[in-house]
């Protein structure tokens, strides 16, 4: 059933990062808010003030509070004063990206994309709440609504003291469900389109890679 396809899909997730286990712990997720004042919070995808689908894995402001899979991180201890941050919604990552080579005076932003942590998923927050990227020398900041995380490089940069919100625990068994649920309705989808395709032309019907499934 429906149960079984969503438990399949996270236990595939899972085994594709390798450290889930050993080093995360999902009784203790939180949201991140911009700063104490601040009524936004950040949000992995698109929102109504978005509309293209290439930032569908990048952190923007929204002020949707109510903890979602989109909208809730755990932090993985990575020594030394380091953490990752790590997306409930995907299980991924979240890494500090540079802009294009021709842009260089852009700020650097914020997506979920990495299975496991490196250099680009390194994060430390000082005791004020900046939060700083090793990778990019600098620090991230978030401002009105739909507006992207931005990043920036020196000491002296634009910066916000972000704040961890812990979601209680009725609110993380919810947000388990929603995950289960979309995991369960796009294996479904998946495999209707699978259907769809042998049935028009079986010598051209291709089976999903590992990577896909």
């Amino acid at each position: 059933g429906g149960r079984g396809v969503a438990g399949e899909a996270e236990r595939a997730r899972i085994l594709r990062s390798g450290l889930y286990e050993a080093v995360v712990n999902d009784s203790s997720l939180f949201q991140i808010r911009c700063s104490i004042e601040s009524p936004y919070y950040l949000q992995v995808g698109l929102n109504s003030f978005r509309s293209d689908a290439r930032d569908s894995c990048q952190l923007f402001t929204s002020v949707v509070d109510e903890p979602l899979p989109e909208n809730l991180f755990s932090k993985v201890d990575l020594g030394d004063g380091a953490f990752a941050l790590r997306s409930f919604g995907s299980g991924l990552f979240v890494k500090a990206v540079p802009p294009p080579s021709d842009g260089i005076t852009l700020p650097w932003k914020l997506v979920v994309a990495a299975a496991t942590p490196g250099a680009a998923e390194h994060f430390r927050m000082s005791s004020e709440g900046y939060l700083y990227s090793p990778l990019l020398g600098g620090f991230f900041h978030c401002s009105g609504q739909g507006d992207m995380v931005k990043g920036f490089a020196g000491e002296y940069a634009d910066r916000d003291s972000f704040v961890l919100v812990p979601a209680a625990p009725a609110a993380q068994r919810k947000a388990r469900r929603l995950a289960a649920l979309s995991a369960s309705v796009s294996a479904t989808q998946r495999r209707a389109v699978e259907r769809h395709l042998k049935k028009r032309d079986p010598s051209e019907y291709r089976p999903p890679s590992k990577s896909e499934a």
